[in-house]
């Protein structure tokens, strides 16, 4: 993988002929308890970020992680509206 600075102070990557970026879950949506979904939120945001600063793509097993993040809007108890 190759990167290039862009203007806006990100950089773009460039994918070497023949590597594989598709991912397809083997697994149906996955549901689980309020708590559990919260949890699995966490885990696909620090490593999200993790991979992010290690200027690398997910492997297949963190890809599995990432696949888990259902996002916040079925868990609005998660966020203090005070």
């Amino acid at each position: 993988m190759e990167t290039a600075a862009r203007n806006d102070g990100y950089e773009r990557r460039s994918l070497k002929s023949g590597q594989k970026l598709d991912f397809v879950s083997d697994d149906e949506i996955y549901l689980g308890s309020l708590k559990d979904r919260f949890q699995k939120n966490l885990q696909a945001i620090k490593l999200s970020k993790t991979i992010e600063q290690e200027n690398r793509y997910a492997t297949k097993q963190e890809q599995e992680i990432l696949n888990k993040f259902s996002g916040w809007g079925g868990i609005p108890q998660a966020f203090d509206h005070q």
